[in-house]
């Protein structure tokens, strides 16, 4: 829509920016403060994940547990790499609540345990499509179970994301994963940051040089 002054149209925004300071004027140029609709956004549709805070930050995972799974990685004639997810678990992880035992002393306990975060959310190619941190890096938006939406951790395990069980094993216990595997879990990876890095210089090679 476009508001005409005169021989003059105006675009929304700047109709809007017209009105704001006309009612500026008439209430004494008091500043007028942003719609109730604009408060309610989400901070994750506000913010970028670089801009959260570490308490945000920590409530975009939905707790289904799957990156504490060992894994089992498939690579596809088409390019790119299923991963199924098996009963063989991290030692801290806990089957019954789908917890860590010591998230907070995790990365001390566990050598190669990988801590989330905004600059290497890229590379980790391994994470399930429904992860939250997954999904905001791709520009998607969370699904309606997750807490941050339902309000509660149960729908995570309602919706079968997440799945409780006492019969993880710890990967301490365990040699050979293999009789272990879950297949009704499997899904697709991201695409390997290698294979990206293949993809750009066969791109550099083949593109025209200016």
């Amino acid at each position: 829509m476009r508001l005409c002054l005169g021989f003059l149209y105006v675009h929304d925004y700047v109709r809007d920016g017209l009105m704001r300071a006309l009612l500026s004027r008439i209430f004494g140029g008091k500043a007028l403060r942003p719609s109730a609709e604009q408060d309610s956004v989400p901070f994750w549709k506000r913010k970028k994940l670089s801009e959260m805070s570490e308490q945000e930050w920590e409530s975009v995972c939905d707790g289904c547990g799957l990156c504490c799974l060992v894994k089992f990685e498939e690579d596809q004639a088409d390019g790119s790499t299923w991963l199924y997810p098996t009963r063989v678990a991290c030692r801290l992880f806990d089957g019954n609540s789908c917890r860590c035992k010591s998230y907070a002393n995790r990365q001390e306990l566990v050598s190669d345990c990988i801590k989330v975060t905004p600059k290497n959310i890229g590379k980790l190619w391994w994470l399930p499509p429904s992860c939250g941190y997954r999904k905001l890096w791709r520009g998607e938006d969370l699904e309606w179970w997750h807490p941050l939406l339902s309000g509660s951790r149960e729908t995570v395990f309602e919706a079968g994301i997440g799945r409780r069980a006492n019969d993880y094993l710890s990967e301490a216990n365990v040699r050979d994963s293999t009789p272990y595997v879950l297949r009704d879990r499997a899904y697709r990876g991201e695409p390997k940051p290698e294979k990206n890095r293949a993809l750009l210089s066969w791109w550099k090679k083949l593109r025209p040089q200016f």
